[in-house]
């Protein structure tokens, strides 16, 4: 680990762990107007000394102020702390927790930026599921259409259905096929006819009265 791990910018800047953002920009400002190097006189014997100083204390601004270093900061300082527990049983022969993961109150700019990357990261994962949604359909429509066109292909002038045995089809599969779609093909027709009664009723009674005078003078 380098140095940096090892340097605790909390103590540093005199605030708790769980300090919000705001208590942590006021700390700065306050250790500022005591160790800023604008502010020391040239006659100050600890001159060297703060101005050291407030090097860590920038520093150590710099990385709590921002919300993705600090959490990188509180990751270290969490598996630095794990791993010194992890020492210590291995010499007292006893075993200790790990320590507890560091936790902050976040401020309202934290949550309305945090909100805003969680739901790129939801849409993200809509688009990606609209698209695998696409893509499935594409396919199941493929091979629906694959087999209409086959279906129109191998069809004669009387509606009946004709498919060869190509390809490697089962021969019994294609009979089942073709059965099937006869039976279909026969309710439809039929429900046109109903259809067409229905909307013409007139015309089918003429119709039928016509046939009907015609029996009679065949009879005749």
């Amino acid at each position: 680990m380098s140095a940096r791990k090892f340097k605790d910018y909390y103590s540093i800047l005199k605030v708790a762990r769980n300090a919000t953002q705001a208590d942590i920009k006021k700390a700065y400002v306050q250790l500022a107007k005591i160790y800023h190097p604008d502010l020391l006189e040239s006659s100050d014997p600890k001159k060297a000394f703060k101005e050291a100083t407030f090097k860590e204390i920038t520093e150590a601004y710099s990385v709590l102020n921002n919300p993705r270093r600090r959490s990188e900061y509180n990751l270290e300082i969490y598996e630095l702390e794990k791993e010194k527990a992890a020492n210590h049983s291995d010499i007292d022969g006893m075993a200790r927790p790990p320590p507890d993961p560091i936790t902050y109150e976040l401020s309202e700019e934290e949550k309305q930026a945090l909100g805003i990357q969680l739901k790129k990261i939801r849409n993200r994962k809509i688009r990606r599921l609209f698209i695998i949604v696409l893509v499935l359909f594409g396919i199941g429509w493929y091979f629906k259409l694959k087999y209409i066109f086959l279906r129109m292909y191998n069809r004669d002038i009387n509606n009946k259905v004709i498919f060869k045995d190509k390809e490697g089809v089962d021969s019994e599969m294609i009979e089942e096929v073709n059965k099937k779609f006869v039976q279909e093909l026969q309710r439809v027709r039929e429900e046109r006819e109903k259809m067409n009664i229905m909307r013409h009723p007139t015309k089918k009674m003429t119709t039928t009265t016509s046939s009907k005078k015609q029996e009679n003078k065949e009879e005749e």
